[in-house]
């Protein structure tokens, strides 16, 4: 080979695989004089750390690369170690709603509930306004006529409100010697209002002379005072009737025949009768 030929051939360009070795070279035996060459341990702590967060990725350590029992507890993690709504919950050991409930151990509603154990109204009514009664007894005589006449006394109910009040009554007639149109007619009266019960008829005379005169009704009354009487008449005839005996009793209610204030309608009550 001649001199010139090997002159070009040393002074030529190195390849690209020879610079990458030679690269890969310098590094190698950068790490060997940085450890220590024959060292047979790794460099101390003091030396400070050979991987820093720099030379991290973000993301890219997991669980399996790190040792747990070098880290230090979380920072006052209160929803951790004593978690505010575990050890000392609130709702759970003291809990107010449980322990002591309000609405169950000292439940207004039960225990002491007004509207069971001292309840002293119904339907917004007072005990005493849901009913009432009263009675009238009397021993007089009255010689009837053919007029209309009281006999006896007068009985009187309170009522508390508006409402209704049942009355039934009866007396007997007895003749002094009658013998025609010994009958009687028999009314209950409501002062107040005017109005009089549907009527009831009986006769005495012959060879028995009484007979019983049976009354009932119903009457609308208002609130307060409501005074009810026998009213009696006879028929035309001879000798005497008398009216003897006679007894009312009322009783009120605040209800009519539908739960309302509402009875059904009646036919109209004429006063006086007269004998067909």
């Amino acid at each position: 080979m001649s001199r010139n030929s090997l002159k070009r051939r040393l002074l030529r360009r190195p390849s690209p695989a020879m610079v990458v070795a030679m690269i890969a070279l310098g590094a190698a035996m950068a790490g060997v004089a940085n450890g220590g060459i024959g060292s047979k341990s790794a460099p101390s702590a003091a030396a400070g750390p050979f991987i820093t967060g720099t030379h991290v990725l973000d993301g890219s350590l997991t669980g399996a690369d790190i040792n747990q029992a070098t880290l230090n507890a979380v920072a006052n993690a209160s929803h951790a170690t004593t978690a505010t709504t575990a050890t000392n919950a609130t709702n759970a050991t003291n809990a107010t709603n449980a322990t002591n409930a309000t609405n169950a151990t000292n439940a207004t509603n039960a225990t002491n509930a007004t509207n069971a154990g001292n309840a002293n109204a119904l339907n917004g009514k007072p005990a005493n306004g849901l009913t009432r009664v009263a009675r009238m007894t009397t021993a007089a005589t009255l010689a009837l006529t053919t007029s209309n006449a009281t006999y006896g006394g007068q009985l009187s109910i309170t009522a508390p409100a508006a409402g209704f009040v049942y009355i039934t009554g009866s007396y007997t007639i007895v003749s002094g010697s009658c013998t025609t149109g010994c009958a009687a007619y028999g009314y209950i009266y409501h002062v107040q209002s005017a109005a009089y019960s549907y009527p009831a008829f009986d006769a005495a005379g012959g060879s028995f002379p009484y007979g019983e005169m049976g009354l009932s009704f119903v009457f609308p009354v208002a609130a307060g005072v409501n005074t009810f009487e026998i009213r009696s008449s006879r028929f035309s005839g001879d000798g005497t009737v008398y009216g003897d005996w006679g007894m009312l009793s009322a009783i009120y209610s605040p209800y009519g025949s539908t739960g309302a204030g509402t009875l059904q309608p009646q036919r109209e009550v004429k006063i006086p009768l007269t004998k067909k």
